[in-house]
């Protein structure tokens, strides 16, 4: 499917999140791919959603109006009821349209669905988020003093490192601190969810769900990036130390085997191969697909090393940021910033993170976000 055309990105602390996720993180090859993944995730377990419907169809056509979209909203979230689309039509009527109002609806239906609780609570957060983006752009002004100001609120929100003016690297910070904001945002979301994984990972060596993925430099100074290193992560969690790729890709084609092929000696490995060297060359994106496919192959064979499933950081919400980081580590290295930047930028997420946490904390007790303690 071709990729429709980049609509403008409004926005500071959301600004390319569309973007990122449909375009840059090789996630979504269209929008209408996006929003079909959240009709199966809120209509769950009906199977068989696809897109050949005529919602899907005007929006791929870029010819849906409001009747029809009215019609799936109501449809894929029974609790969001004409009453609850005219106040929120009403309240945003003159808003300033950007990425916080998309962010900020798709919240408001989510959260329908899950509406208890310190989930509750952290959608509660979201949105209060992107009202602090809407007065970003709602207040700005073209004059050097109100850029200015501006300015200051987003590197306070994003800790962004300012002098007050706008150099090279602090373009480049933006470029990375709002998507490691993202990324903490998603990362709280999964421990208030899913309390087992927090508690695996507050037991164990590792800060945080995104550790292993933080690029590094290889022992000749190369950028490695985060999907060359998901990709290590796989084979190290089933093979042993040592063990080269070519006997990872040997594991996978054995688990990918049907019941009737276990007696095949030597299964074909090359679609593997390639596939495994176009990851990590950043020429392909880590999809559903082939994580599903892959990896169920390698948990297949997983219990007889004493691996479970619970070993492999197989969360597929992780997957669209791990795509974006590794997007990002290119773009800034073919762009011409050093290694060692990067390096340096990405490994700022766990300040990231416990700032995160340490504001969210701070809602639930006032109802307000802030970046102040």
């Amino acid at each position: 499917m071709k990729k429709p055309e980049r609509p403008p990105s409004f926005g500071f602390l959301f600004h390319q999140l569309t973007d990122f996720l449909i375009y840059d993180s090789g996630w979504y090859a269209s929008e209408s791919a996006l929003i079909v993944d959240f009709e199966r995730f809120a209509r769950r377990p009906v199977e068989n959603i696809g897109t050949d419907s005529q919602f899907y169809r005007k929006l791929n056509k870029g010819t849906l109006d409001q009747k029809n979209a009215t019609k799936w909203i109501f449809n894929v979230l029974p609790e969001y009821n004409e009453e609850n689309l005219a106040a929120e039509m009403k309240e945003f009527k003159d808003a300033v349209p950007g990425e916080w109002l998309k962010l900020h609806r798709f919240i408001n239906g989510f959260s329908r669905s899950q509406p208890y609780g310190e989930l509750s609570v952290f959608f509660g957060y979201i949105s209060a988020l992107c009202h602090v983006d809407r007065m970003l752009l709602e207040h700005r002004d073209p004059s050097p003093q109100d850029v200015s100001d501006v300015w200051l609120e987003i590197s306070k929100w994003l800790l962004i490192k300012n002098d007050e003016t706008v150099s090279n690297n602090m373009v480049v910070d933006y470029e990375v601190a709002r998507v490691l904001h993202w990324a903490s945002l998603l990362e709280l979301y999964l421990r208030l969810s899913k309390p087992d994984i927090s508690q695996r990972l507050d037991s164990g060596s590792r800060e945080s769900m995104l550790d292993p993925f933080l690029p590094k430099l290889d022992a000749k100074g190369a950028l490695k990036c985060s999907t060359a290193l998901y990709m290590d992560n796989l084979m190290h969690k089933l093979l042993p130390i040592g063990c080269k790729k070519v006997d990872f890709y040997r594991a996978i084609a054995r688990g990918r085997l049907d019941a009737s092929e276990l007696d095949m000696i030597d299964p074909p490995i090359e679609s593997i191969k390639q596939a495994d060297k176009r990851l990590r060359l950043g020429k392909k994106a880590l999809t559903i697909g082939w994580v599903d496919e892959s990896v169920g192959a390698l948990t297949k064979l997983g219990p007889s090393k004493g691996i479970h499933d619970e070993d492999f950081d197989l969360c597929l919400y992780l997957i669209p940021f791990i795509n974006m980081f590794d997007y990002i580590q290119r773009k800034l290295v073919n762009e011409g910033v050093a290694s060692e930047l990067v390096v340096d930028l990405f490994g700022r997420y766990h300040d990231h993170r416990k700032v995160v946490e340490d504001r969210f904390g701070s809602y639930k007790q006032t109802g307000v976000a802030c970046h102040t303690k």
